[in-house]
């Protein structure tokens, strides 16, 4: 189990968390911290999934065709 470790939280022992992605959102929700969240994850194959921000101008739009 996954606890609070903000004083005087209640979220604590019996009262925790069974997962940490839930612990972290409790957080950043509840408590107001500043928790930055992770830009790349994994998708159910194991491939990274691309942030869009990443993407080169020349692959964006319209012109792009993956297919030629």
């Amino acid at each position: 189990d996954f606890q609070c470790d903000v004083p005087k939280c209640s979220r604590v022992g019996d009262n925790g968390f069974t997962r940490k992605d839930h612990l972290t959102e409790h957080r950043r929700s509840y408590h107001g911290l500043s928790i930055p969240k992770k830009s790349v994850r994994n998708n159910r194959r194991g491939k990274a999934k691309e942030d869009p921000q990443d993407t080169p101008d020349s692959l964006k739009g319209d012109e792009f065709d993956p297919f030629l």
